[in-house]
């Protein structure tokens, strides 16, 4: 859902005018960007062993700001191929719309809804302990 928000927001915001609802839009659309993180942990804790969790969010963290980085390089290269700033907001909107589908498309709570087993115990966000050290279709070790 925070996907959906972001690009809502982008898409509002390319058809606005206005400094004050730029403001809004914008403030909205990053909120909604950030309201994904705990939707991100709980798919770390659920798919991830415990002494991993640290690397695991490093990795994330980082490729979130290449990834921001990244964009708004894809972004200046439309404005510079001629499009206007609204347009490739359009598109940035398009974009982030295409990888919410894939996200949904691809991405399950949990290793058991992919017909995977959990092995040792780790501690999720939510208090409670699972199992988990290593992923098989069969409950064996992966």
């Amino acid at each position: 859902l925070s996907l959906l928000g972001s690009a809502g927001a982008l898409a509002l915001f390319s058809l606005s005018s206005g400094t004050a609802l730029f403001m809004v839009l914008w403030a909205s659309s990053k909120f909604a960007q950030s309201a994904g993180w705990p939707a991100l942990t709980k798919l770390v804790c659920a798919w991830i062993p415990e002494a991993r969790w640290g690397s695991v969010f490093g990795v994330l963290s980082t490729s979130s700001r290449v990834g921001s980085a990244l964009a708004d390089a894809f972004l200046g290269s439309l404005l510079k191929g001629g499009f206007s700033w609204r347009r490739a907001l359009q598109i940035d909107a398009i974009t982030v719309g295409c990888v919410m589908v894939l996200l949904a498309a691809l991405v399950r709570n949990s290793p058991a809804d992919r017909g995977l087993q959990l092995g040792s115990d780790a501690v999720c966000a939510n208090g409670r302990r699972r199992r988990h050290n290593g992923l098989s279709r069969h409950g064996g070790r992966g």
